[in-house]
């Protein structure tokens, strides 16, 4: 998902980067070292990198599992307007599974929405904002999500799971309140 956006924010980065960094190079640090990915793209947002080396910063965050902070840096990049809307919308549903992994749904339901508004209909900001939405007990907002995926695709069965599993929680919610 995180390397959806690459190709759009590789058209971004400066040609030349500080120490010889290029935004592939500093996209295969982050899975052999993301703490030294996140000096070096710290240090390239420095020099210039721009939208490239932002998003490089947040990937590298994101696998030293700081989500707070990656996911405030993917906001702060999709809300940045040199980035094509389709790049924006990625940006946003990273940022959005950031904040679930942060535990901060209400925070995740804001990225997602925003992700939404740049590419509705998208499956996987919709299935996550349905997750996000459950957190929050926002049982309706969460079932129109699911269903507007599961009218694209009937054959999910993580999202069918999930519908599944908050009718036996609204059952057992109904027959607790009967035997009150």
């Amino acid at each position: 998902m995180f390397k959806r956006s690459l190709f759009v924010l590789a058209m971004l980065a400066a040609p030349a980067v500080a120490e010889d960094m290029t935004y592939a190079d500093c996209v295969a640090m982050v899975d052999r070292s993301p703490q030294t990915a996140e000096h070096k793209a710290t240090a390239w947002q420095s020099h210039g990198g721009g939208a490239a080396a932002m998003h490089c910063h947040a990937l590298a965050l994101f696998g030293l599992k700081h989500y707070d902070e990656a996911a405030r840096v993917l906001d702060a990049l999709g809300r940045n307007r040199e980035v094509p809307p389709g790049g924006r919308a990625s940006l946003f549903e990273q940022a959005g599974s950031a904040w679930l992994l942060a535990g901060r749904p209400r925070d995740a339901v804001q990225s997602l929405s925003a992700a939404l508004a740049d590419a509705p209909g998208d499956q996987s900001a919709l299935s996550d904002r349905a997750r996000a939405r459950g957190l929050l007990k926002d049982w309706k907002g969460a079932e129109a999500d699911l269903s507007a995926v599961l009218m694209q695709d009937q054959n999910r069965a993580d999202l069918l799971v999930l519908r599944a599993s908050r009718s036996e929680e609204h059952t057992s919610e109904l027959q607790s309140l009967t035997n009150l």
